[in-house]
């Protein structure tokens, strides 16, 4: 893997790895149609800082009801079964049609044989309100934007998408270790220049970027969301997106999905 600068013909720049993680709320209800309370997810508002006596006490009793009334999936395979007890009904949330985090969404709902209502967003910052208010039941993200989510206690993760368990929140499962074997999938942000951007200038930015990700206060900002900075040659990158668009595009065909 890499890191570099690239104009958007050939030349790399910053490689970023961002893993995928699929969250649930805690308070969603996937089978309140099958009695009469609640037919929707229940909020409890707690009026004081997070943390404080009252409002530990106060999720301890939230999950506790969601656990009675048949509310939140807490487990991969239990979000499955629900998908599959009741299809096209469960709501799934992702950043924009034909973004890295669409595909492995689609990709995972193929491979586990259940059928979900896939809801695009403009970006997951969009859809994070909707997911933590009720509005969709699931939500397939970044780990850059997952991470602190999970670690507030704001949602739930069932599954990281990784081929490792994220050094962020190690206690999330891998897809595989959560009953789906030889799932993964990695997504890559990078960051581009112009066509033509002449090769000294390439190589300058390279050089300088590549110092800039191994200063230690920049590796922990990326530490703490579970990323990792990836370093290389433009070469590198070059070969990686060529690689990336092969099996990335092959399923954008298969899966035919058609931008907006």
């Amino acid at each position: 893997m890499s890191t570099p600068f690239f104009d958007k013909c050939t030349r790399p720049m910053d490689l970023v790895a961002i893993v995928l993680v699929l969250l649930f709320t805690s308070h969603s209800g996937f089978i309140a149609g099958q009695q009469k309370y609640p037919t929707k997810p229940v909020r409890i508002i707690y009026p004081s800082a997070t943390g404080s006596t009252g409002e530990v006490r106060t999720r301890v009793l939230a999950d506790k009801l969601s656990q009675r009334l048949g509310q939140p999936a807490k487990t991969l395979k239990e979000f499955v079964a629900l998908a599959k007890a009741k299809p096209g009904a469960i709501t799934v949330a992702h950043g924009g049609v034909g973004v890295a985090n669409h595909l492995p969404a689609a990709l995972f709902f193929r491979t586990a044989g259940i059928q979900v209502l896939l809801v695009p967003y403009k970006g997951e910052s969009a859809a994070l309100p909707d997911l933590m208010g009720g509005q969709v039941d699931a939500l397939f993200s970044y780990s850059a934007v997952a991470v602190p989510q999970i670690k507030a206690g704001k949602v739930r993760a069932l599954a990281f998408a990784g081929v490792e368990r994220n050094h962020a929140v190690p206690e999330v499962l891998t897809f595989p270790e959560a009953g789906f074997p030889g799932f993964h999938f990695d997504a890559t942000m990078l960051l581009l220049g112009p066509a033509g951007l002449p090769k000294d200038i390439v190589a300058l930015l390279n050089r300088e970027i590549a110092l800039i990700l191994q200063e230690p206060d920049v590796r922990a900002t990326y530490a703490t969301t579970g990323s990792n900075p990836v370093l290389g040659s433009p070469e590198d990158l070059a070969a990686l997106i060529k690689l990336e668009m092969e099996i990335n595009g092959g399923l954008v065909k298969e899966l035919g999905i058609v931008l907006e």
